[in-house]
């Protein structure tokens, strides 16, 4: 079965599936109207648009692509209207899609650059995914952001302990595999 090529999966239900998910967290997160859920759904489309400018079929498939672009852009919205809210001289006040695009301009991200770390990602994933389920929940929070005292209290554990014991084990096993978990994870370990 021929795979379908980028353009195809750009315009395909699944994309736009994906692109309405992701706008409807977003607005519901932030609670935004109608108008800037549609304002958010054409950013992620037109974000899809310009990063394609720059895909090579032969570097990477095009389904992971897709998410990859979109995913980054949801970060982005992510981390722009949070620090727009935590600036905020109300903090309560509403914030529009007007606020988060007033100061950006549109790049295209460099294809070796995606797929670089498109394929990190992936070997991200394959070493957590080996991991043993303590070590696998250990080096999923610390991904998502969560300190290594929550992750203690949590296990019902020292940040010491995690530090002395888990932390090296699981460091071994992303060595192992040629990839730094201080780069990876922002020197949590």
């Amino acid at each position: 079965m021929p795979t379908p090529d980028l353009d195809s999966l750009i315009t395909s239900e699944e994309t736009t599936r994906r692109i309405t998910y992701r706008a409807k967290r977003l607005a519901a997160k932030f609670a935004f109207g109608d108008v800037d859920e549609d304002d958010l759904r054409q950013d992620f489309f037109l974000a899809l648009l310009e990063a394609a400018r720059n895909y090579q079929a032969d570097r990477c498939e095009a389904e992971p692509f897709i998410v990859n672009v979109l995913d980054r852009r949801y970060k982005y919205h992510v981390r722009r209207l949070c620090q727009l809210a935590e600036s905020s001289e109300h903090p309560d006040a509403a914030i529009s899609m007007d606020d988060v695009e007033r100061d950006y301009e549109y790049s295209i991200p460099d294809s070796h650059d995606v797929v670089e770390e498109l394929e990190i990602s992936l070997d991200v994933r394959t070493v957590v995914d080996g991991l043993p389920p303590r070590h696998r929940d250990i080096c999923r929070w610390l991904l998502s952001g969560v300190g290594l005292d929550e992750i203690a209290a949590r296990l019902s554990t020292t940040a010491s302990t995690l530090v002395r014991d888990e932390l090296p084990l699981i460091r071994r096993r992303f060595e192992e595999a040629d990839l730094t978990p201080d780069t990876i994870l922002g020197g949590s370990f």
